[in-house]
């Protein structure tokens, strides 16, 4: 095992901490009401914006706790698959 990977593992660790503290990040900003108070079409698309950015940090997060080892293995889709994780904003 190398220091690469227990990094990754890490990161991975992290991103499930975002993902978990985003439910309480909703009732801290109390998305109930203040979503109310939007027309249904902004509401919509608030949330669904929302579901998809947790959605994606859950997936980048197993990513690096599942295949953290093959992410490191050089081979061209992992380059790319890292290369993504690395760039995107999330």
């Amino acid at each position: 095992m190398t220091p690469l990977i227990v990094a990754i593992w890490v990161a991975g660790g992290v991103q499930l901490a975002i993902a978990a503290a985003n439910l309480e990040v909703a009732r801290k900003l109390d998305y109930r009401s203040n979503l109310a108070r939007l027309t249904p079409m902004v509401s919509q698309i608030f949330l669904v914006h929302a579901v998809y950015i947790v959605l994606m940090i859950l997936w980048f997060g197993a990513l690096c706790l599942l295949f953290a080892a093959r992410l490191v293995s050089g081979d061209p889709l992992a380059r790319f698959l890292t290369g993504g994780l690395a760039a995107s904003p999330c």
